[in-house]
């Protein structure tokens, strides 16, 4: 995130940066100011997802296809998402997903 709060995604060789973080896609890892976070499949498929289009809403039905192939509850996204944030928190890295109610996260 730059100071006025928008992020910025530059894509690097297989990588998707936003400072702090640094999102490897070939290797599969995450990377908060060059600490690696460990994340399970479905966290780093959704913090792909999130990353790949900053600032955008993806809504409930997509976020049901990148992870769960279609099907699963509303408590499921919240939850993988609310694992996710912490992880990136516990990491030193920032708020990485907003909901937007009614719509989905961004």
């Amino acid at each position: 995130m730059n100071e006025h709060g928008a992020s910025r995604a530059v894509i690097e060789l297989g990588c998707i940066r936003i400072h702090p973080l640094l999102l490897d896609r070939d290797g599969r890892r995450l990377y908060v100011r060059d600490t690696e976070v460990v994340l399970s499949q479905l966290q780093f498929d959704l913090l792909e997802a999130f990353m790949d289009r900053p600032r955008h809403v993806i809504d409930r039905p997509s976020l049901r296809l990148i992870g769960w192939k279609g099907v699963c509850s509303e408590r499921a996204i919240e939850d993988a998402i609310s694992r996710l944030r912490a992880k990136v928190a516990a990491a030193g890295g920032p708020n990485i997903v907003e909901c937007v109610r009614g719509v989905g996260y961004r």
